[in-house]
């Protein structure tokens, strides 16, 4: 804001227009002695009783009822909720690893090209893992373990690792899967997806629960389950040879590291079938339920991606 100088009126000046000089010349008028007084602005005035112009016309709406929303179920749709979907990988030959998302308050349409189409609530995708090679470096591990990182890459670019601690008699102690875009800064964002970072603390309890789950779901099918805590095995896994990071190993680590290494692809092999048989049996009873059961052998197929 700017200051009005203050200066005796010369001879000739309108007395209405009180002292010269201000910024604006003689257009702003001088009030009367006090704050507004020394000030380069109009004082406060009573605002006019008449809009200075006609007022905007209201913002063009649509009738709602009228425009059937991204996620709204047309008529003679069937609904289901959390199936998961698989698709033919652009690049199967080096499908690794299936993770999965879960895609709640959205939906998506199975089957558009046969009646019924089928609708899918708070829907799960497949994202698969490419790898065409595979390093390994030792981690550190508790007293009487060895810990092992298995570092997937995909055209020299890093796609995921695996990191387990296998115990003195080989048995898995501990194994965790984290995707290449994993970061814990986008977990506690809630920017990254839950299965970007997969920890299985105790292994073998975590397949005895995956069974005891499909054991379940034939007797109930109030039960349903979304692999969004396992990933799922390509047919590129079992090919790739393991290698030592720069720095190279001795005779007795790569051993040991080989040893980890085939046990590791055993348990999620495993656990692999299990989640898969279960996410099949989850979708075929929800599409029974909503009487669209041949949409059952179309989605089947897609999990014929999986070694």
């Amino acid at each position: 804001m700017s200051i009005r100088p203050t200066a005796p009126a010369r001879p000739g000046a309108d007395a209405a227009f009180g002292p010269r000089g201000s910024l604006f010349g003689p257009a702003i008028g001088a009030a009367g002695p006090g704050l507004w007084s020394s000030m380069a602005v109009s004082p406060p005035r009573t605002p006019p009783s008449a809009p200075l112009s006609a007022p905007s016309p209201p913002p063009l709406t649509l009738d709602e009822t009228g425009v059937p929303g991204e996620d709204e179920t047309l008529p003679g749709e069937a609904v289901v909720e959390g199936v998961c979907t698989m698709h033919d990988c652009h690049q199967m030959d080096a499908l690794a690893l299936v993770r999965f998302a879960q895609e709640l308050n959205a939906s998506t349409v199975l089957t558009g090209t046969s009646a019924p189409r089928v609708r899918n609530y708070d829907y799960v995708l497949g994202k698969p893992v490419l790898a065409d090679a595979v390093a390994w470096r030792a981690m550190t591990a508790p007293k009487g373990s060895r810990g092992h990182v298995f570092a997937l890459e995909h055209e020299g670019q890093p796609t995921s690792r695996i990191e387990v601690v296998v115990g003195a008699s080989g048995a898995l102690e501990r194994l965790a899967v984290i995707d290449a875009s994993f970061s814990p800064l986008a977990q506690a964002a809630g920017m990254a997806d839950a299965s970007a970072m997969l920890v299985y603390e105790h292994p073998p309890q975590h397949l005895h629960e995956l069974r005891a789950l499909g054991q379940r779901m034939r007797s109930d099918p109030r039960l349903g389950y979304v692999p969004t805590l396992e990933v799922c095995v390509g047919p590129a896994l079992e090919r790739l040879e393991l290698s030592a990071c720069a720095g190279g190993a001795d005779a007795t680590a790569l051993v040991h590291a080989r040893a980890a290494w085939a046990t590791t692809r055993r348990f999620l092999g495993e656990m692999s079938g299990l989640a898969a048989a279960n996410a099949q049996r989850h979708a075929a009873t929800e599409l029974g339920q909503a009487g669209a059961s041949a949409a059952a052998a179309v989605l089947s197929r897609g999990w014929g991606v999986l070694a």
